[in-house]
């Protein structure tokens, strides 16, 4: 069996923003959105089902292809133990 490997460069940055742009709600992801505390009850809720996602990360110690054993080998069965 041939396994198809394709790979992706990742990268993170992270930002800070001042009150002034974080706008009325108080959140910079947000921008421009109004505060909502007090705006009344919910009109409708929607369900979108259930959506079911699984990923293998052949570079994160503990997912089976490590090369060699790791004390961080164990994280994940912890989290699993955990309900995370």
């Amino acid at each position: 069996m041939t396994h198809m490997v394709d790979t992706k460069q990742e990268i993170e940055r992270k930002y800070e923003a001042t009150a002034e742009e974080a706008g009325p709600s108080g959140r910079p992801d947000l921008p421009g959105l109004p505060e909502l505390t007090g705006a009344g009850p919910v009109a409708t809720v929607v369900s979108r089902g259930v959506a079911t996602l699984e990923a293998t990360y052949y570079d994160t110690p503990g997912s089976g292809c490590w090369p060699t054993p790791s004390p961080c080998a164990t994280a994940p069965a912890a989290m699993t133990r955990a309900g995370i």
